[in-house]
């Protein structure tokens, strides 16, 4: 799936184009491992439910208050 940046929110968490309903039924499980591309590099993120969930300095795709998914870095 390609999802592009909406929105960077004053703490630098990105707001995806993808929303959590279109992912229903579909492989992604929570605690799964994500290739992702930040800036053009390639990185690794994980899929949660919250920011606890991974390793400080860890990046994670969660879904927001928007029901948006979104990826941010638990700082």
């Amino acid at each position: 799936m390609v999802a592009e940046v909406l929105h960077l929110d004053r703490f630098g968490n990105a707001t995806l184009s993808v929303r959590s309903e279109q992912l229903e039924g579909g492989p992604l499980r929570l605690g799964q491992a994500l290739a992702v591309e930040i800036a053009g590099s390639p990185s690794a993120a994980t899929f949660a439910r919250t920011f606890a969930e991974v390793p400080e300095g860890a990046a994670v795709v969660y879904e927001d208050s928007s029901r948006r998914l979104a990826l941010a870095v638990n700082a």
